[in-house]
């Protein structure tokens, strides 16, 4: 009896200690960013601060002209349409920065000499498909800055080049970058601690290094990445080389791209692909379901030895080594 309550008590422990696990992948308790100093606001209600050159029109604020300031967003749910204008730095802070912001999309817009060219800050809740689409970022430290954000943010048709780093996440779930030109970058992409981070049908230009501490997927099982400095053989004429591309030991692109991919091409997201589950939901499943049947058959044997009876040998007739059930 004993050894079976023993049992239960370690089950009980394991599993409090793989969600204990769980919850550390998922949330992790870091400070937000400091919301930096700025010269244009967009307000939780809407209203532009700090220049006449963005006029608004329902949810879509768009450039007028160029600019020569950085802008902090609070305002969920719109759009910021560049029309072709250049937002300008000095060389310092973000150009453009959301912390907790849910539905931002940034587009047709020239972002440059900036320390972060766009930053997407601490958001505890699901911050939800915010976007940086067809864009050009240039001469920032950081091209695009991903910090503590769990909901998606997609990053397409973008060019990102002479930054120090291109893309740059930490503790960032949930990143879609496809279709993208990231060229003439110290590094190209660093990731950090992140998971369900996705990269492919973009073109690696000429960077220094086109990753650093990253672990992402390079491909969505039909198209991966145009490498500089990587090619091969294409036997079967489809444009995919024969050979992997073994960025290290924890990357690799299946699915390399002979050439040059033009933005023209069919890009689809995983979320149009075939569903992927994050491997740290299929890790969850299996080992619950592997302590759900230890438990069960624990329970199935405890039963069964509560309702066996040992048998003794009948004293009175040992000859015939006659067994009586002894009551317990």
């Amino acid at each position: 009896m004993l050894k079976i309550r023993a049992l239960i008590l370690i089950m009980f422990l394991i599993v409090s200690s793989v969600c204990l696990v769980r919850v550390g992948l998922v949330e992790a308790n870091f400070m937000p960013l400091n919301i930096p100093q700025h010269s244009i606001e967009i307000t939780s209600d809407g209203n532009i601060t700090g220049t006449d050159r963005i006029i608004c029109r329902d949810a879509e604020y768009e450039f007028t002209g160029n600019i020569s300031g950085n802008i902090v967003i609070f305002c969920d749910n719109i759009t910021i349409n560049g029309n072709g204008y250049w937002l300008e730095g000095n060389g310092e802070s973000f150009g453009i920065f959301m912390e907790g912001i849910m539905g931002v999309t940034v587009k047709n817009l020239t972002i440059t000499n900036f320390a972060t060219g766009v930053g997407f800050s601490y958001a505890p809740r699901n911050c939800g498909d915010d976007s940086l689409v067809s864009n050009t970022i240039l001469n920032c430290t950081l091209g695009i800055f991903c910090y503590e954000v769990k909901g998606a943010i997609t990053i397409s048709r973008n060019q990102i080049s002479n930054c120090s780093t291109g893309i740059a996440a930490f503790e960032a779930n949930n990143i879609y970058i496809y279709g993208n030109t990231i060229a003439y970058n110290n590094a190209a992409v660093s990731f950090a601690y992140g998971v369900d981070c996705f990269v492919y049908g973009n073109n690696f230009i000429n960077n220094s290094a086109h990753i650093k501490s990253a672990t992402v997927t390079w491909d969505n099982r039909r198209m991966g990445n145009f490498w500089s400095n990587y090619t091969g053989p294409d036997l079967n004429r489809d444009g995919i080389i024969d050979k992997f591309y073994m960025i290290d030991e924890n990357n690799i692109d299946h699915y390399p791209r002979m050439s040059l991919i033009p933005e023209t091409s069919l890009i689809l997201s995983p979320r149009d692909d075939e569903p992927q589950m994050p491997w740290t939901t299929v890790l969850a499943a299996v080992v619950s379901t592997g302590i759900a049947a230890i438990l069960v058959a624990t329970l199935l044997l405890y039963r069964r030895n509560k309702n066996l009876k040992p048998y003794v040998e009948d004293p009175k007739n040992s000859d015939d080594a006659k067994k009586l059930p002894f009551e317990v």
